[in-house]
């Protein structure tokens, strides 16, 4: 039986049964992906609206009051951005110490087929940080590609509800 993952399979099993010991690290990251889209959201409701303020002639004290979200919005996008680079790394590394662990303590045991030491040494270092970009960046942005949509066309439906029609169906 083939237990590679296929074209058409987006995880593999045994990879995520791997990253059961942090799974509070995965599900921030996604959610602190989540809240970074919400701002990212709210960034363009708040330059749409600073346009259409400027189009409909308002001056300077007209747009302050945007203008100052948007600034306070970007600043707060940019520290979750930081934040969330630091839960993905320690996720990844969280993941990569439980898998060495693991593989150490089954070599230990010898549960059957012995391995030579440079073989061990390689799977540990090498194959385990090979999975450092799975854990790390593909899982958090697998859920973000889930989340994200659905909380876009909220907003659209609650400002424009024909808008959210449109891109519902495309």
């Amino acid at each position: 039986m083939n237990h590679r993952a296929g074209p058409r399979q987006a995880f593999d099993r045994r990879l995520l049964r791997l990253g059961r010991p942090v799974r509070g690290f995965l599900a921030a990251t996604a959610g602190l992906g989540a809240a970074s889209a919400a701002l990212t959201v709210a960034q363009a409701v708040l330059v749409g609206a600073v346009i259409a303020r400027a189009f409909e002639g308002a001056g300077t004290a007209g747009v302050a009051g945007p203008l100052a979200w948007l600034l306070v919005v970007t600043a707060l996008q940019a520290a979750l951005a930081w934040v969330t680079e630091v839960a993905a790394h320690r996720s990844a590394d969280a993941t990569a110490r439980s898998l060495r662990t693991a593989l150490l303590e089954r070599v230990v045991a010898g549960g059957g087929a012995r391995a030579d030491a440079g073989a061990v040494a390689a799977a540990a270092g090498r194959g385990v940080e090979a999975l450092d970009p799975y854990f790390a960046r593909y899982l958090p942005q697998a859920a973000l590609a889930a989340i994200v949509p659905v909380g876009v066309i909220v907003v659209l439906i609650v400002l424009d509800p024909w808008s959210a029609v449109i891109v519902a169906a495309t």
